[in-house]
């Protein structure tokens, strides 16, 4: 898929690149340059240039290399003003924007939005803002002048205040929210035509209304608007494909874990279980030996008592009923004699 067509004058020379994003600006981006066969005349779409400012705890760990040194907002026609110092040529007076390139870069963010909410995806804060300036410098003896034309385009990312646990003296925990962080990214993208101050009328004419440049538009996104598409499109299917794979890996390492601690607790259960049977036949047996040896000491009591009284236990086995009798006594008949206490 083509990513970027221009339309140049017939008899000048062309060189491009197509970039990768980076930090700041995220996107890719086209950087072409168009130059004149006597080599005077240029027309050219620089490198996009972005920066980053916010507020909050996490703006510290957001990435800022390769960023330019602004810390706030700024206006297009500002960074304009700024640009031309950074050029070294000399800002001579904002110019208007026509109406065309404004309509054009509105309609692709609300296209952009639109692609992200059929996605079901939130589309951050976004802003778009084009302008135009007309500036001048000297080549050698030439006198020069140069038309700047930039679009900025800003996102706004909100995260909320992150929540920790905090034990507070008398209290006990509470779960504390941190404060949010806001953080603003811009990217400036300028397309710059310039010429020998006497040919530059009709340069900038031929450049605004023969639909020279990016299929027509100047502006960066637009030119490329369809190739962007397809690659927001892919990059959006691929963050999904690898959120999905996450998520069903974490449903799996869950389903493992739980399988894991219902085999734990089965095996605690069954452990459990032994050491109270273990229990319950130890108590048991030492119920049964206190009792014996009890009954042991009573049979041996009761008999001592019998001889210290010189009498003896007599069982009538024919009504099962125990008395005492002298030792002297005589058994038989359906009596039996027994221990002093009964047993037999």
């Amino acid at each position: 898929m083509n990513a970027v067509a221009v339309t140049i004058p017939a008899g000048w020379k062309f060189q491009s690149a197509l970039f990768q994003g980076g930090n700041c600006a995220t996107y890719p981006y086209a950087v072409w340059r168009a130059t004149s066969a006597d080599g005077q005349s240029l027309s050219e779409l620089m490198p996009a240039m972005g920066w980053v400012w916010g507020t909050g705890p996490m703006l510290s760990f957001w990435p800022q290399q390769g960023c330019l040194p602004l810390n706030g907002p700024m206006t297009a026609q500002q960074f304009l003003v700024y640009l031309a110092k950074t050029m070294n040529v000399n800002y001579v007076a904002d110019a208007p924007v026509p109406p065309a390139l404004n309509a054009a870069a509105q309609q692709y963010l609300q296209q952009f939005d639109a692609n992200l909410s059929a996605r079901h995806v939130q589309a951050p804060k976004q802003s778009s803002e084009l302008a135009m300036a007309t500036v001048s410098y000297t080549k050698g003896a030439t006198p020069m002048q140069g038309n700047l034309l930039v679009e900025v385009d800003c996102t706004q990312n909100q995260e909320a205040g992150m929540q920790t646990v905090s034990a507070v003296f008398g209290q006990g925990p509470r779960i504390v929210t941190g404060a949010p962080t806001t953080v603003n990214q811009c990217v400036a993208a300028v397309a710059y035509l310039t010429g020998p101050q006497t040919q530059f009328a009709a340069l900038l004419q031929q450049w605004m209304s023969q639909g020279l440049g990016m299929n027509g538009v100047i502006t960066w996104r637009n030119g490329q608007a369809a190739w962007i598409n397809a690659w927001s499109n892919r990059q959006i299917a691929a963050t999904q494909r690898i959120a999905q794979q996450m998520n069903a890996a974490a449903a799996a390492q869950r389903q493992a874990q739980q399988q894991q601690f219902n085999q734990s607790m089965a095996i605690q259960q069954q452990i459990h279980n032994q050491f109270l049977a273990g229990m319950q036949a130890s108590t048991n047996a030492s119920m049964a030996n206190a009792n014996a040896a009890m009954n042991a000491r009573s049979t041996v009591t009761s008999d001592w008592v019998d001889f210290a009284l010189d009498q003896k236990t007599v069982m009538n086995t024919n009504n099962g009923q125990v008395f005492k009798t002298s030792n002297q006594t005589t058994t038989g008949g359906g009596l039996q004699q027994v221990h002093g206490n009964g047993t037999p």
